[in-house]
């Protein structure tokens, strides 16, 4: 059990199965990026299955999944470092 506080929210992740630990830092490193909550980070986990997957995604694969846009997923690419956002407008 874990609780978690982003702005005036609460929440709360269980995970009890050592898969489910695994996925559990998985969406904790991911919340560290801005705008990143919990939905989001298991939006992401889903798609692309891992945080190097999604480090290494381009701006349009980041952009395939629900809730992140070009904001967010400009800054996804600038943290974690990896895909390429060439031929995209300024």
């Amino acid at each position: 059990l874990w609780q978690y506080r982003l702005g005036g929210t609460v929440g709360t992740l269980r995970f009890q199965k050592p898969a489910e630990d695994d996925a559990f830092r998985q969406v904790y490193i991911l919340l560290g990026l801005p705008q990143i909550g919990p939905d989001r980070a298991r939006s992401l986990l889903a798609h692309f299955g891992s945080i190097r997957a999604v480090g290494n995604a381009s701006l349009q694969e980041l952009q395939a999944v629900p809730g992140i846009g070009l904001y967010r997923a400009r800054q996804i690419l600038r943290i974690l470092g990896g895909g390429s956002d060439e031929g995209q407008p300024g």
